[in-house]
């Protein structure tokens, strides 16, 4: 879900903290699909719902740009246990989602400057493809996990272990914004989010290393 820009404001003191909200006004376009809270309240800290089979607190997600060119960027996601027990990790709810600009004229619920172009993808699954169409052109953004790099779906961290995989996109010229999140979801628990990572595509794309 998109917040809207005349609310957002509301968020601004709780940068970096796993919240829960009730929407108080929304629209949603298509169902499945994104919408945009108008209204909201805050409600307070999102509560920890953790199931035995997986451990969110405790752990740490970061993403680093490892490779960019004009039509294709790769990153790295790390996931750490931070804790002194072992992690119960599931990787298909560690989603991914990447924003663009907007194209204008393209249908979006975001009153904002950004759109999501991918989204409501993980990286268990791992690859997908999305297209925008505008006046005959049609705008495609995919990726995909790197072969020896994807995580089995369930796997175990011990204390202090981190575990690594590479995602690479393939996407047209612009500006985009990458980050992941682990937990939450539809069970409205607390979730972590990685560092989000800035990758500009085109002709002047230079090699982050």
């Amino acid at each position: 879900m998109y917040i809207s820009e005349t609310v957002k404001d509301q968020l601004l003191q709780y940068d970096g903290q796993a919240i829960e909200i009730d929407a108080l006004e929304l629209i949603q376009p298509d169902n499945p699909g994104d919408g945009l809270i108008r209204r909201l309240k805050v409600l307070g800290p999102a509560q920890t719902k953790q199931k035995w089979f997986i451990t969110v607190q405790g752990t740490k997600l970061d993403a680093q740009p490892i490779a960019v060119d004009d039509s294709h960027a790769t990153i790295e996601l790390t996931i750490t246990n931070e804790g002194n027990t072992r992690a119960r990790i599931d990787s298909a709810q560690i989603g991914i989602a990447l924003l663009s600009r907007k194209i204008e004229g393209v249908p979006t619920p975001s009153d904002g400057p950004s759109t999501a172009v991918i989204t409501r993808a993980n990286v268990f699954f791992g690859r997908g493809t999305w297209t925008l169409e505008l006046n005959g052109t049609t705008y495609s953004y995919s990726y995909g996990v790197v072969e020896g790099t994807r995580f089995s779906q369930i796997f175990e961290l011990a204390p202090h272990e981190s575990k690594a995989t590479r995602i690479t996109f393939k996407l047209p010229h612009g500006h985009y914004q990458f980050f992941a999140g682990y937990g939450g979801g539809v069970h409205e628990s607390t979730l972590i989010i990685s560092n989000p990572v800035s990758l500009d595509l085109g002709p002047q794309a230079s090699n982050p290393n």
